[in-house]
This record gives C-alpha cells, sequence and structure tokens, in this order.
C-alpha cells in the first residue's frame, strides 16, 4: 500500500508521528511507500520522503509564501503531487482547518483517511462562534472520507454523538 500523509511537521504530536517513521516504518511491510505532505513548516529532521509546501519555519519569506499556497498555491501542488505521485490513500492528520483539507480532497483521487484529534473537535467545531462554512466544510469533509478515525475513545464516542451517520466510516 502506499500512503500519502498531510500533517503538521512541527510539536509534539508532529514529532511522535516523525520517530513512528524515521525509526519503526521498516516494521510496517505492507506500506510499501510513504510521502509526508508538510502542512506547516518543518523543522523535523526524516529518513523519509517529504514535501514541504511551506519551506522552513524560519524563513523569512514564511508570512507571504504561506499566504500564497493556502490561497492558491494548494490546488496546484496537490494536483501535481496527485498525478507524479499516485498513491492508495492520502491520510489527513486532524481536521484543524477542514477549507484546507476540502482544498485537499477536491484535488486528489485518493482515497481518504481522516483522522480527527480531540483538539480539533472540541475546540472547533463546539465553537459557538464558528462560522457556518467552517462547518459546512467540517462536515463535507467527513462525507467525502472513506475512513474516520480519532485519537481517542473519548473523542469517537463525542464525534459519534454529534454525528452517527458516520458510524460505518
Amino acid at each position: 500500500m502506499k500512503i500519502k500523509i498531510v500533517g503538521q511537521c512541527e510539536g509534539g504530536n508532529a514529532a511522535l508521528w516523525f520517530n513512528l517513521f524515521n525509526n519503526h516504518l521498516s516494521g510496517y511491510k505492507e506500506i510499501e511507500k510513504l510521502l509526508y505532505i508538510c502542512r506547516t513548516g518543518c523543522k523535523l529532521k526524516s529518513n523519509f520522503p517529504i514535501i514541504k509546501l511551506y519551506g522552513k519555519s524560519n524563513a523569512i519569506y514564511k508570512r507571504p509564501w504561506s499566504s500564497f499556497v493556502y490561497r492558491f498555491g494548494l490546488e496546484y501542488f496537490v494536483k501535481k503531487y496527485s498525478k507524479k505521485y499516485p498513491y492508495d490513500i492520502i491520510h489527513l492528520q486532524g481536521n484543524y482547518s477542514p477549507t484546507y483539507n476540502r482544498k485537499i480532497i477536491d484535488n486528489t483521487k485518493e482515497k481518504v483517511v481522516l483522522n480527527i484529534f480531540g483538539s480539533d473537535f472540541y475546540q472547533n467545531w463546539f465553537r459557538e462562534n464558528q462560522s457556518t462554512k467552517y462547518r459546512d466544510d467540517f462536515i463535507y469533509v467527513c462525507d467525502q472520507a472513506s475512513v474516520i478515525t480519532c485519537n481517542w475513545v473519548t473523542t469517537m464516542n463525542d464525534f459519534l454523538a454529534e454525528f452517527p451517520t458516520y458510524v460505518n466510516k
């Protein structure tokens, strides 16, 4: 199986994923190929192929380049990499920004695995002042996902209480 992952490349969760892939990827024989696309700047070192759309997080041009990639370039890069690197699955680590994830989903043909972190669900979905567009994009991403996973059992239970129609995903 060939897996493309789109995720954070800084912070504690990212460090855990990078540690897993750097030190234990060979233990997963079913994964024949892995490509990691950083959805943030990247300071972490990797022994696996990564694409840094946003470059290094301490670069001087970070803010204007990040804005360009998010607003215009993301669709181009995702289409380009989906054609150049066809994979079986694209794994979205978190639904922090459903609009971002929607841009990815709309520009790829790979099956989507969505991982819901407690932080993106509790802090964003239940926020009273969350926009209708955010909520619509959140649901759209969940609808388009072939599989939805959660990082905690409590997150899964609360997610399914809010969205019982996704129980089979």
